[in-house]
């Protein structure tokens, strides 16, 4: 048996690729001079490595300008990987890290099956009354107990259910939240503090007769002359 390890791309470029690692060091990232090349903007000239640490591999961020995540954390340090941990590189690129058992001692056989020789169709066989089981209405007659004449409709399976689940499944992106309210609230609070600033600058240099004497008389007669 021989194990192999691989990266399988689920989001972002070349969605599905499929990076075999056959070194014992490696360096991802979007410059092509490295041993896994992954041209997405968020991705860094340099941005992860990969290196073989006993019967798997650990991963290392170099120090990029979006991080390298495992499960959805950012990696502050080596991370020895495990198959079927999720690694994502930025926001927009994620790869699943998965290790394969190969058989090399294993050999292809081909398999030539014959046509079997047609048989005559076989007459039907018709159960004693006694050995008719009642059915129940609404439910179909089993094949042997169709009247005569009425083509034998087979009973359908029970379709199984779907899932989307499946080994190394990537959680889907999360949603950013819009904080446009956050600058609103900040523009407000810039502007109160200036008004506050201007008042007191005002008050101090007693500037009211200099900048408003028609307002100043009207609320006390005779202040500005």
């Amino acid at each position: 048996m021989k194990t192999e390890y691989r990266l399988v791309l689920k989001s972002g470029p070349q969605r599905g690729h499929i990076y075999t690692l056959e070194k014992s060091d490696l360096i991802l990232g979007r410059d092509v001079s490295n041993d896994i090349v992954i041209q997405d903007p968020e991705v860094s000239r340099r941005h992860a490595r990969l290196f073989q640490k006993g019967t798997t591999y650990m991963l290392e961020d170099l120090g990029s300008t979006n991080g390298t995540f495992v499960g959805g954390q950012r990696l502050t340090g080596p991370y020895l990987l495990e198959s079927g941990e999720t690694i994502g590189l930025g926001e927009n690129c994620t790869l699943v890290y998965e290790t394969i058992e190969v058989d090399t001692d294993a050999t292809v056989v081909s398999i030539v099956v014959e046509k079997p020789a047609e048989t005559p169709p076989m007459e039907p066989i018709i159960q004693p009354q006694s050995e008719i089981q009642p059915v129940q209405q609404g439910q179909p007659l089993p094949i042997s107990q169709k009247p005569a004449g009425e083509p034998a409709v087979p009973i359908q399976p029970k379709p199984q259910p779907k899932t989307d689940h499946y080994v190394g499944a990537v959680p889907p992106a999360p949603v950013k939240k819009n904080k446009w309210w956050i600058w609103i609230v900040a523009i407000i609070a810039l502007i109160i503090v200036g008004c506050i600033i201007v008042f007191v600058i005002i008050d101090l240099a007693n500037l009211y007769c200099v900048l408003f004497p028609g307002i100043v008389n009207n609320f006390v007669p005779g202040y500005c002359r």
